[in-house]
């Protein structure tokens, strides 16, 4: 069998539309939707996208009112056909998706079911009235009306997530006590008008997708029968495919972090679309070629949904069906650069992706360039900002070799490997594996670079990254140790461990130093026991408990954080509160507004607030950042010989972390400029 004709790329009717294969592109906000330069920059991130093969693509969500977004603004159908037209000219169809936020919006406007404020939103909403709620019915089937006015082959209503529709339906956000409340016959009803209203204005050869919800993972969510019964009356009232979602917003379960397994959650996509006769559409951390044809294969669903997927690497499908999957950029599951940036409520915060900064910036990026003259450069240093850097300077045409004292390339990606939850990192190392062969880029592993090594070089590209910064605690003999030292010799770390520093990076060390694995049948089990889930279970939500289960760790460790408030308070929006919960569930203890001061015969003494303390503890690891390496700089100068820093290297950047020295480095080398071009 060829690999056109694999499952993956077979077509399928959705309704009357065919689609010419099984891969969708999901709803990604990009945060371009409202931009006033949104036209050039979200039509090229979509056309990009289509012309490498994508079957059918959904928008991010765009609002009916302007209740529903924080930037919400009237539909620009003359934009929109711009859109609609490049997308279509490689046959891949596009549906608008509608969202409207309902109780995530972060203002005044703020509408909902109930008067009840979301955890994650410092606003309380009002509540809508009947008319209100009309007016909202009426809204939505305007927009599709524009969208399909504006070339879009269908419209997506999102009814998942905790957004508006998902807030009618959960007893959680739904406390009325007329026809839009109570019983859950009331509380489906503003989805089920939402469809009869939004079909009623489409003509019957366009999609119409409902974006269900398989698990809320929030207490008094629906239980599994309630979202059954809500399928069967959409599906009557003429939704063609249901796009499957989990989780809300709100919920403390992870559903897209790297600590979820691939196709965790195909098994209740299965059972949905066993239990509906129309297309069934599921995702959820899906990231490569294997994972994608299991979910088809499994009989979990008839098409693949990947987001971030795409976001990593425009080309994933062209380059599948080329069987070149080693080439394919694998999302890591990070959501530094993507669902970070998307929930960080602000207008001015465009998505992208840490392992390819092109994402969303496909018309600011600096252009690819072949350059007028090839010339021999040398990049020190085979972390990441280097790897980058060397890969986009040989697509420009240079000779490229690479220097690194390790044995292996990845810089503190090796590190950050090791770490439970973060094994997609791996990919990353892998894709850059494959670029560096395939590119004919040299490679001088486990040697250190000297000025008399680089001297034939045009020009030296300095990755060489940063040193992890000390602390002298009088009396310790020894027994401090950085991160580095941690990682590399995890037999020095004690039972007793304090970890001085609250950053992402502490946050890494006391996951890898508390680890304990679960002995369970599978990864899937694993975590659906570790959060207590209950998947296609009665209880509301599918929830069994409150956060993950109790699992005391192999060390006893405390996180020392210098700033009062919350430890950890700085982490990501949509990982941080992860991290934390998991490492509570390990039993580690967490101290704010904390200074080491000497150490005793009793353990490390530290100051907190006017007093002292004692904390029980044989080894202290140190996580308080690092300096720029920057000494090779020095002989470089003496000797003449071209140069310049690039990633955590270049002091002028401050702290960088791993999504900043990617950019840079790419952006270092398209901007870069031999002495001959100059001239």
């Amino acid at each position: 069998m060829s690999v056109k004709d694999a499952p993956l790329f077979r077509p399928l009717k959705l309704g009357a539309i065919a689609v010419k294969n099984r891969f969708v592109m999901g709803a990604i906000h990009t945060g371009l939707e409202s931009r006033p330069e949104w036209r050039n920059r979200l039509l090229e991130f979509y056309r990009a996208r289509a012309e490498a093969g994508v079957g059918l693509i959904f928008t991010g969500g765009f609002s009916p009112s302007l209740s529903g977004m924080k930037a919400a603004a009237p539909f620009d159908v003359e934009g929109h056909s711009l859109l609609t037209k490049a997308v279509h000219q490689y046959d891949t169809k596009i549906c608008l998706q509608i969202l409207h936020a309902g109780r995530y919006l972060t203002d005044r406007r703020a509408v909902a079911p109930s008067p009840l404020r979301a955890p994650i939103s410092p606003i309380r909403p009002r509540a809508l009235e009947h008319q209100e709620i009309a007016d909202l019915i009426e809204d939505y089937g305007r927009l599709a009306q524009q969208a399909i006015a504006a070339g879009y082959d269908g419209v997506e209503i999102n009814g998942a997530e905790g957004f508006l529709v998902s807030q009618f339906l959960a007893r959680r956000t739904n406390q009325r006590d007329d026809h839009w409340g109570g019983c859950y016959e009331n509380r489906c009803r503003f989805a089920v008008s939402l469809v009869r209203e939004v079909r009623g204005r489409l003509a019957a050869d366009k999609i119409l997708s409902f974006r269900i919800s398989l698990m809320d993972l929030v207490q008094q969510g629906s239980s599994w029968s309630e979202t059954l019964r809500l399928a069967r009356l959409l599906e009557a009232e003429g939704v063609t495919v249901f796009n499957t979602a989990v989780g809300w917003n709100e919920s403390r379960v992870p559903t897209t972090s790297g600590v979820v397994p691939r196709a965790a959650f195909a098994g209740a996509a299965k059972r949905l679309k066993e239990a509906v006769g129309i297309p069934a559409i599921a995702g959820g951390r899906i990231n490569t070629v294997e994972s994608a044809e299991s979910m088809l294969t499994s009989g979990a669903c008839d098409m693949v949904s990947m987001a971030r997927a795409f976001l990593a690497a425009p080309k994933f499908i062209e380059k599948a069906a080329a069987e070149k999957r080693n080439s394919i950029n694998t999302c890591i599951a990070c959501n530094q650069t993507c669902l970070d940036r998307s929930f960080a409520y602000s207008e001015s915060v465009v998505v992208s992706c840490l392992v390819n900064p092109w994402a969303c910036h496909e018309t600011v990026m600096p252009p690819l360039k072949i350059a007028k003259h090839s010339e021999s450069i040398a990049v020190v240093g085979a972390g990441p900002a280097g790897l980058s850097a060397a890969i986009t300077l040989a697509e420009r045409g240079h000779r490229i070799t690479v220097f690194d004292s390790q044995s292996e390339i990845g810089g503190q990606f090796l590190l950050a490997c090791r770490v439970p939850g973060k094994t997609e990192y791996a990919e990353t190392l892998r894709y850059y594996t494959d670029r560096v062969e395939s590119l004919g880029i040299g490679l001088r592993l486990g040697v250190s670079a000297t000025a008399e090594l680089l001297r034939e070089y045009a020009h030296v590209f300095l990755a060489t990254g940063t040193t992890p910064r000390s602390l002298s605690i009088p009396g310790c003999d020894g027994r401090v140790l950085s991160f580095y030292d941690a990682f590399a010799h995890p037999e020095r770390v004690g039972k007793r461990v304090a970890i001085v520093g609250a950053g992402a990076v502490a946050f890494d060390t006391a996951e890898f130093l508390s680890h304990r694995p679960l002995k369970v049948e599978s990864e899937i089990s694993s975590y659906f026991e570790q959060w207590q889930t209950e998947p296609m279970s009665e209880l509301p939500g599918q929830l069994l408990g409150d956060g993950p289960r109790a699992h005391l760790g192999c060390r006893e460790i405390h996180i020392l954080q210098r700033r009062p408030g919350i430890v950890g308070g700085q982490l990501g929006r949509t990982t941080g509160w992860i991290k934390r919960d998991i490492l509570m569930s390990r039993g580690v203890r967490f101290h704010s507004g904390v200074v080491p001061m000497s150490w005793g015969r009793d353990g490390l003494r530290v100051r907190q607030g006017g007093s002292e303390r004692v904390i029980d503890v044989d080894t202290v690891v140190v996580c308080i950042g690092s300096e720029p390496r920057t000494d090779l700089a020095k002989a470089l100068g003496a000797k003449g010989i071209s140069h310049s820093f690039i990633g955590a290297a270049q002091s002028s950047l401050g702290a960088v972390d791993a999504e900043a020295a990617i950019r840079n480095g790419t952006e270092s080398a398209l901007r870069f400029e031999s002495s001959v071009e100059n001239e």
